[in-house]
């Protein structure tokens, strides 16, 4: 994983070489497209993997494994959600000798806080059933991933220090890859977000 996002980051700075070369006063932007194999990765190294699932007054211990991303899709207009990431997990249970493939969806929106962007990504629905015992929602059992997206740097260029700053400002699904869209915003003002931290 650590060479694809390397490669990820690599593209956003390139961006913005690009920028401090050719616009030094103004504000450009780049897109990076981050692959199913990555965000597979990601994700599959920071989710849990068991919870504990209370279903019917008892808790079922659930081991999680086998997470990947099978691909994205379009969220519909008028809302705040950008999109869906469709996955696949099994979540076993020793207990009842249960074995089972789920295939949740993540909603993935920008969210911003004290001025900040960042990129969401959050459960939808996750139904989990176990047979003669009763059912359970897993979505709450997994918290939001937040990726911090809005970033203030100082770049050497020119003998001189440009405060640069990086921020999300639009999130797309593509065929096989999510697509985030930055601002490269050469000497922003950001005297009201640095006392708002």
């Amino acid at each position: 994983m650590k060479s694809s996002i390397s490669t990820l980051f690599h593209r956003v700075g390139l961006g913005l070489a690009l920028l401090l070369a050719f616009a030094p006063a103004s504000q450009a932007s780049v897109e990076v497209a981050v692959d199913a194999t990555t965000i597979s990765e990601f994700l599959g190294a920071v989710m849990p993997d068991r919870i504990d699932v209370p279903v019917a007054g008892t808790t079922v211990p659930v081991r999680i494994k086998d997470f990947q991303v099978l691909g994205f899709t379009q969220a519909s207009a008028g809302t705040n959600v950008k999109g869906y990431i469709d996955t696949a997990l099994v979540v076993s249970s020793v207990d009842y000798g249960l074995s089972l493939t789920l295939r949740p969806k993540l909603s993935v929106r920008v969210v911003e806080r004290n001025g900040f962007r960042m990129c969401e990504l959050r459960f939808e629905k996750v139904p989990f059933s176990i047979p003669l015992v009763g059912s359970a929602n897993l979505a709450p059992m997994f918290p939001p991933v937040v990726l911090p997206a809005d970033y203030l740097s100082q770049v050497p260029t020119g003998g001189r220090d440009v405060p640069v700053r990086t921020r999300l400002s639009d999130v797309t699904m593509g065929r096989d890859s999510v697509r985030m869209h930055f601002d490269l915003i050469v000497n922003p003002d950001v005297s009201g977000l640095l006392r708002g931290r």
